[in-house]
């Protein structure tokens, strides 16, 4: 199950598929799904000539003697886009190929019949199906590039919803798994992708029915990011993941332009693990390890680089192998110069944001039961103005989560102090909005181990016990106990029922699982899996997971969605059932969040 490699055969085979020199025509979301994992260069070595967009007929030149492959989703807006290609064409023939099923309704049908009818010359000499409908970022992890995906609580029929369904089915396929579904049946938007996916399979039973490699069937998993909301707020200390939180990874690609200091010539750099040795060797490494291979990597470049002081004393030998190590020097050089530049951004950013000290409260706060502690950490820190107001707002939030229902909480207080910071209205409505979210009432999982006795026993007892390298990365996301669980067959079937596969025979212990977030997934949790794989094959199992999710979310992207999600929520101010605690939908107002605000008390 080895999603770059997947991808990358579907695109060797289409550009084989199509003889000789050819222009490759694809859309928006299809240039991304392949420039992830196949290089210009590479396509170059498949005989593809140029790469356009299909939407953009302005600058495309006549080329009556070049063949064209079209690889794009089956969508209204390509197929239109296409027929207008068709009608009005620029080569000599055109193969086309779509990033999913083309026919599952009525309305899809319809396209191929207006693709047919546009194509008066006749120049379609074939039409595939590839699934290859989502954005493989490593062999393990897989997104759908949807920031917002709110609409699947929805009942009514919504493209967010078409595009998750789509892109799970395609992954199925791709991959040739007839899934077990189990997912969490106190998540609307779990539920909903769970029966649609189960009727997409049941609809198209004739693709689904391949052989099994395995005796045991794969299960799909659909949880939900309500159930733990902690892991996107925490600051990462991971390369991969430190990169996304402190600038943003889209699409493999950072964006160093607004970065201070930032030199023009390497304003955006590609973290590929395919084609970068040292990131992929370090992508999971913390901050600490990766300093040390960074010098050493700069040691390795000045140690292997030829350097001739002196050109006269240079023999004519030493200058022609100079010159022959040229692209592998500039190659190392490049190398060098990314990573270099992104440990001086973190660095920069860890020293003037004070990231090291809010992290170590933020790790508590997450980690550990002690109020009296948290709240004088929580407010040293709100006073410190070296502190971002965004981090001092995630420092509340994170502090609410946990303590929510604490009679002597300080969230009123705290709030006071971010408005002396200039935290506006609307900013403060995070806190009423991550509560309407992922509130204390809202989960199905006590992910802070504090609901009853023998939960905050249990916590209690093992906090010792953990083998925590460093303050810093003690937290261990709620996925990693889910697949505990699931890998033992120890999933409550009453939190997550089954759809698909006989339910004889005790529980269902697998082999594969594909996990889906809906509401996305975390750089965190695909290092949890990874650590997961890397466990299972030392323990000599043959075992495996995958990890994908509406989106790769960082604490921005995570709050944006939220803000976006309860646009409702416009001031400081939240409703709350007067005996339970729960949101809006709960009952009458007893409470409030700002304006000079209340502590929440249940009453």
């Amino acid at each position: 199950m080895d999603l770059v490699s997947v991808m990358r055969g579907y695109i060797e085979k289409m550009m084989g598929d199509v003889a000789g020199m050819k222009t490759l025509l694809l859309d928006r979301e299809t240039s991304a799904i392949c420039g992830m994992v196949y290089s210009k260069t590479e396509f170059l070595k498949l005989e593809v000539f140029d790469i356009d967009m299909l939407h953009d007929r302005s600058k495309r030149t006549e080329a009556s003697d070049m063949k064209c492959a079209v690889f794009v989703r089956p969508t209204e807006e390509n197929v239109r886009h296409l027929c207008d290609e068709l009608r009005n064409p620029k080569f000599s023939a055109y193969h086309l190929f779509f990033s999913n099923i083309v026919q599952p309704n009525q309305e899809r049908k319809r396209w191929i019949e207006e693709i047919a009818s546009a194509d008066e010359s006749g120049l379609v000499q074939q039409v595939f199906e590839v699934y290859g409908d989502y954005f493989a970022v490593n062999d393990q992890t897989f997104t759908l590039n949807c920031p917002f995906s709110a609409p699947l609580g929805a009942t009514a029929a919504h493209p967010v919803v078409d595009r998750v369904v789509d892109g799970i089915v395609s992954l199925l396929l791709s991959l040739k798994k007839l899934p077990v579904i189990k997912y969490l049946s106190t998540s609307a938007k779990a539920v909903r992708i769970a029966k649609e996916v189960g009727g997409r399979i049941q609809q198209e039973g004739e693709l689904f029915s391949f052989r099994q490699r395995r005796q045991t069937a794969p299960v799909l998993l659909i949880l939900d990011r309500r159930e733990d909301p902690v892991t996107p707020l925490l600051k990462q200390w991971t390369y991969q993941a430190m990169t996304h939180e402190l600038i943003g990874i889209n699409n493999n690609v950072v964006d160093l332009s607004k970065c201070p200091g930032g030199k023009k010539d390497i304003e955006e750099l590609v973290l590929d693990p395919r084609t970068d040795p040292f990131y992929a060797q370090n992508r999971y490494l913390n901050f600490g390890e990766l300093g040390e291979n960074i010098k050493q990597l700069v040691d390795e470049y000045q140690a292997s680089t030829p350097v001739i002081n002196r050109s006269e004393t240079a023999s004519i030998e030493d200058l022609q192998s100079l010159i022959q190590d040229v692209p592998e020097i500039r190659r190392k050089c490049g190398v060098m110069t990314k990573h270099v530049a992104l440990v001086f951004e973190f660095k920069r950013q860890t020293e003037t944001r004070m990231l090291m000290e809010t992290s170590q409260v933020e790790q508590d706060l997450a980690c550990t039961q002690d109020h009296a502690s948290a709240c004088e950490q929580v407010a040293n820190l709100l006073h410190n103005p070296r502190v971002t107001p965004a981090d001092a707002l995630r420092l509340v939030l994170l502090y609410h989560l946990r303590y929510e229902q604490n009679t002597t909480n300080q969230l009123r207080e705290f709030k006071d102090l971010l408005k002396d910071r200039g935290v506006q209205p609307p900013e403060l409505a995070m806190v009423a909005k991550l509560m309407r979210f992922a509130g204390g009432q809202k989960r199905s999982f006590d992910i802070f181990e504090n609901r009853d006795t023998m939960a905050r026993l249990r916590s209690f007892v093992k906090q010792p016990l953990k083998d925590i390298k460093n303050v810093y990365t003690q937290h261990t996301p709620l996925l990693g106990q889910i697949l505990n669980d699931c890998f033992q067959g120890k999933l409550d079937p009453s939190i997550f029922p089954t759809i698909g596969g006989s339910r004889a025979g005790g529980p269902l212990i697998p082999e594969e699982v594909i996990v889906f977030i809906a509401g996305g997934t975390t750089y965190e949790e695909a290092l949890c899996v990874h650590n997961f794989n890397e466990e299972m094959a030392k323990a000599g199992r043959n075992a495996r997971v995958i990890l994908g999710g509406t989106y790769i979310h960082n604490s921005t992207t995570f709050l944006e969605e939220l803000d976006r999600e309860f646009q409702d929520i416009v001031e400081e101010e939240v409703v709350m059932d007067n005996a339970s605690g729960k949101g809006k939908d709960g009952g009458s107002i007893r409470s409030r969040f700002g304006g000079g605000g209340s502590n929440y008390v249940p009453l």
